[in-house]
C-alpha cells in the first residue's frame, strides 16, 4: 500500500495493481476472444457470453442488460454489498497489503510540499475575490447576489466571492508585482506565476503575457473532502457569455471527477439521506430551504470516487436525485440512479410535477421553501421514476410489449414481492395489460434467473489461476483463414460506417461488400444500414444504432419469424452492440486515409478470396450446368477487377 494516502488514492492503487479477469474469474467463467475476455452476464437470464472484459482498460460491460463498470463495480453488483465492501473484498481477492488502512473519509490525504503550496495559491486568491466583493464599486454584483437570493449568511457560508473585471489585477495582487504591499508580506502569501499557472488561477496569452483565468465572474470556492480549497467555478452574472460557468482546469490536486460541491461541509452529518443535484446553485438553494445534506456533481455523471466518497457517510440510508427539470436532467437521474441503485443504495428522484422551472434553484426563487418541502416530499423511488421515463402512456402496441419485458427483466434483478407488487400496478396502469398478465411474465424471468444461476456460471475459479483452454482439432486451412479474414475486414467497415454514417456512401461506392464475404449477422447488419442511413437527413451514431436496435428488438418478438431467423437477429443485435461499445469506448479511431488503405486493403484481398471460392465451387461439383455458372461468375469478377 502506499504510505500517507487518501481514500481515492487507495481505490486507485488497488484498482491499477488488480488484473480484473482474473478477479471476475473468480466468479464467473470466462474465455479469450481477440484482446477481451466474454463469460456469461450473471446480471440478467444469458444464454450466450455477453458479458466483456477490458484487461488494458480494467472495465467490464454486457452488451444486452448494459450493466458495466470497473473490478469493484462488478464485485459490489454480484455479492449485493456496498461499494467500500467490494474495495476491501479486491483487495482480500488478490493479496493486496491494506497495512490497516482506516476506511474512514478522516483518513486524510497527505499533501506534498508542492500541493500545500497550490492550496495555499487558492486560498489566497479567494481571499482576493472575497475581500473585492464588498468594495463599493463592485455594489451591483452583490445586488445581483442578494437579488437572487443569498443574504450575507450564505454568502459567507459558501465563501463566494467576485473576479473582478480586470485581467491583471490579481496576478499582480498574487505576485505581489512592485511590491504592492511593501517587502513585509510573509513568502508564503507571495508566489510565482509558474505557481499560478499550475494552480489554474493565471492563463498564458498569446503574446506570453500572465492574465486572470477568472474575470468579471462571481467565484465559487471548490474543496475537496478534507477542506482543501483545489479550484474554482466562476458563473457569468451578466448573460452575455457563452458559457455560464466556467471551471479550473484539472491540476494536481483538483480533479473533477473525485469532487462532490459541498461534500466537506456534510461528510460528519449523522443524516441518513443525501441529496445529490447538479450545480451549485441548486446546493445552495437546498441549503437555504434548510436541507443542508447536499451536495453536487459540478456536472451530469457520477464515477467511481463519487461513490466511494458517498459509502463513507455514516448512517447514509437512501440517496435523492434532483438533476434539472428537462432531458438532460432526466437522463441523468435514470444513469446516475442506476448505478447508486445497483450499488446497494436506495435511491429517489424528486418530483417536478407542476413545476415549469428548470431547476431548485428557480423553483426556490418564484415559489419559496414550501415549494422545496414539495420536491422533496414527493420525490418517487428510482423504480418508479424508470417506469415512468421509460414506458410513455401513448406508445405503440409493439413498442409497449418491448418496454415491458425490459422493465420486467429489470424488476426481476431486484427487489422482493412488495416491490414487485407495488411496481407491477404502475406497469398495468399505464398499459392497460392486467396485473396477472404481468406477474406471469415477471416470474418467467425469475425463473430464468433461477435457471442462470444454477447453470454453473458461478464461482468457477476461487484460487484465480487463469483459465486452461482447450485446442481445437480441426485443420485449418487457407481457405478459412481468407474466410476468417474478410469477416475481420467487413467488422472494420460496419464499425466505420457505425461510428460515422456520412461514410456509408463513399464505402460503398468503392467497394462491393458482397453477401459471400461476410457472415449472416453481418449482412442483416448491413442491410439495415442501408435502408435507414439517408444521405439528406443522416442519422447519428446513436439514432442509427437506437433505430436499428428497435427494428431488430421486433423481429425477434414477431411470432411469424423462423427460429433461426430469429437466433441470426440476436446474433446480429449482439454484434451491433459490440460495435457501438468499442465506438463509445474509443477503442478504434480511423482517420480518411486509414479509410482509403482499408479500402484498398479489403479491394485486393476480397478479390483474391472471390476467386478461390468460385474455383473451389467449380472444383467440388461435376454438374456442368453448376460448373458454367461458377465460371461465369469467375469471369464477371475477373472483368470487374479489368475495369477498375
Amino acid at each position: 500500500m502506499i504510505k500517507n494516502t487518501s481514500l481515492s488514492n487507495l481505490i486507485d492503487d488497488i484498482r491499477n495493481s488488480t488484473n480484473i479477469v482474473d478477479v471476475i474469474s473468480h466468479y464467473i467463467a470466462l474465455k479469450k476472444k481477440g484482446s477481451s475476455y466474454f463469460g456469461l452476464c450473471p446480471f440478467h437470464p444469458d444464454t450466450h457470453p455477453s458479458l466483456s472484459i477490458s484487461p488494458k482498460k480494467k472495465i467490464w460491460k454486457c452488451f444486452v442488460c448494459g450493466a458495466k463498470g470497473d473490478v469493484f463495480s462488478f464485485v459490489s453488483k454480484y455479492e449485493k454489498t456496498t461499494y467500500l465492501e467490494a474495495v476491501k473484498k479486491v483487495a482480500e481477492l488478490t493479496n493486496y497489503d491494506l497495512n490497516g488502512f482506516n476506511f474512514n473519509i478522516k483518513n486524510a490525504k497527505s499533501l506534498s510540499p508542492t500541493e500545500q503550496r497550490l492550496v495555499q495559491a487558492n486560498v489566497r486568491a479567494n481571499e482576493f475575490y472575497t475581500g473585492v466583493l464588498y468594495n463599493d464599486e463592485n455594489k451591483p454584483i452583490l445586488d445581483y447576489l442578494h437579488k437572487r437570493g443569498l443574504n450575507e449568511e450564505i454568502i459567507k457560508k459558501f465563501n463566494i466571492g467576485y473576479a473582478v473585471n480586470d485581467k491583471y489585477k490579481m496576478i499582480d495582487w498574487l505576485t505581489n508585482k512592485d511590491e504592492f504591499f511593501g517587502d513585509n508580506l510573509p513568502k508564503h502569501k507571495v508566489f510565482n506565476l509558474q505557481e499560478l499557472f499550475d494552480v489554474g488561477i493565471a492563463t498564458e496569452t498569446n503574446d506570453n503575457k500572465a492574465i486572470a483565468f477568472l474575470f468579471n465572474r462571481i467565484t465559487f470556492p471548490i474543496y475537496d473532502e478534507n477542506s482543501n480549497l483545489v479550484g474554482f467555478s466562476g458563473r457569468d452574472w451578466t448573460g452575455k457569455s457563452e458559457s455560464k460557468y466556467s471551471n479550473t482546469k484539472e491540476t494536481k490536486i483538483f480533479k473533477k471527477g473525485e469532487i462532490l460541491y459541498n461534500f466537506n461541509n456534510i461528510k460528519s452529518a449523522n443524516k441518513d439521506f443525501v441529496i445529490i443535484c447538479e450545480g451549485f446553485m441548486d446546493v445552495i438553494a437546498y441549503t437555504r430551504s434548510g436541507y443542508e445534506n447536499v451536495v453536487g456533481t459540478m456536472g451530469t455523471a457520477i464515477t467511481s470516487k463519487h461513490m466511494a466518497l458517498l459509502q463513507t457517510l455514516n448512517n447514509l440510508k437512501y440517496v435523492i436525485l434532483s438533476f434539472d427539470n428537462d432531458q438532460a436532467g432526466n437522463e441523468a437521474n435514470l444513469s446516475i440512479g442506476k448505478q447508486l441503485f445497483e450499488n446497494g443504495l436506495n435511491v429517489s428522484v424528486v418530483n417536478y410535477e407542476g413545476f415549469k422551472e428548470k431547476d431548485a434553484d428557480e423553483i426556490l426563487n418564484l415559489h419559496g421553501n414550501n415549494a422545496i418541502d414539495k420536491l422533496i416530499k414527493t420525490r418517487v423511488d428510482y423504480l418508479t421514476f424508470k417506469i415512468i421515463c421509460e414506458l410513455p402512456e401513448n406508445i405503440s402496441n409493439d413498442q409497449k410489449i418491448i418496454c415491458v419485458n425490459n422493465l420486467l427483466s429489470y424488476l426481476s434483478q431486484y427487489g422482493d414481492t412488495l416491490l414487485h407488487d407495488m411496481h407491477l400496478d404502475l406497469i398495468s396502469s399505464r398499459t392497460k395489460i392486467s396485473k396477472e398478465s404481468l406477474k406471469a411474465k415477471l416470474q418467467e424471468y425469475l425463473d430464468k434467473n433461477k435457471r442462470s444461476s444454477s447453470g454453473g456460471v458461478n464461482v468457477v475459479n476461487k484460487t484465480l489461476k487463469p483459465i486452461k483452454r482447450t485446442k481445437s482439432t480441426r485443420k485449418i486451412t487457407v481457405f478459412d483463414l481468407m474466410y476468417q479474414q474478410m469477416i475481420g475486414y467487413i467488422t472494420e467497415i460496419l464499425k466505420i460506417i457505425l461510428a460515422n454514417p456520412s461514410t456509408f456512401d463513399y464505402i460503398t461506392k468503392r467497394i462491393n461488400i458482397n453477401r459471400i464475404l461476410m457472415t449472416r449477422r453481418q449482412d442483416k447488419i448491413y442491410r439495415l444500414y442501408k435502408s435507414l442511413i439517408n444521405p439528406e437527413a443522416l442519422p447519428t451514431t446513436k439514432q442509427l444504432y437506437e433505430k436499428i436496435k428497435t427494428i431488430i428488438d421486433a423481429k425477434i418478438k414477431s411470432a411469424d419469424l423462423p427460429e433461426d431467423e430469429k437466433q441470426c437477429y440476436e446474433e446480429a443485435l449482439k454484434e451491433l452492440n459490440t460495435y457501438m461499445y468499442d465506438v463509445e469506448e474509443g477503442i478504434f479511431n480511423y482517420k480518411s486515409n486509414d479509410i482509403d488503405k482499408l479500402i484498398s486493403d479489403f479491394t485486393t484481398r476480397s478479390y483474391n478470396f472471390l476467386a478461390s471460392y468460385w474455383m473451389s465451387k467449380i472444383n467440388s461439383t461435376t454438374d456442368e450446368v453448376q460448373r458454367s455458372k461458377y465460371r461465369q461468375q469467375l469471369k464477371e469478377l475477373k472483368e470487374n477487377r479489368l475495369k477498375k
